[in-house]
């Protein structure tokens, strides 16, 4: 719903102003956003899961840990491939945690099973 408004607004500001200043205006709006877009971030997750989807397998994460008080969370995750212990991270967010996890499990993963 929020993203219907949002194209509605910068739809409605591209025809009172233009392209150029509504350019100017989203790209001021969004500009960490398209940072993240453009840069070499990388999804360990999916990564992990595209990788292991050849073979018929998928990652687990298990949250096995929350640390900190409530404003300062630090959350510990496992990710476990056909019953085996792959990863282990650590982040402030779970989803950050489950990343650090996936990215240990793809370093482990002998060059042969990325294939």
């Amino acid at each position: 719903m929020l993203g219907n408004v949002l194209e509605a607004l910068i739809g409605a500001c591209f025809l009172a102003h233009g392209f150029e200043r509504t350019a100017q205006a989203v790209t001021e709006a969004f500009e960490e956003q398209i940072k993240y877009a453009v840069s070499d971030h990388v999804d360990y997750k999916t990564t992990l899961q595209e990788t292991l989807a050849v073979r018929g397998l998928h990652p687990s994460y298990q949250l096995v840990g929350e640390e900190g008080p409530p404003h300062a969370r630090q959350f510990t995750s496992e990710v476990w491939i056909a019953g085996e212990f792959r990863g282990r991270g650590s982040g402030t967010t779970i989803k950050m945690s489950e990343q650090q996890a996936a990215r240990e499990a793809l370093q482990a993963l002998k060059p042969r099973d990325r294939e």
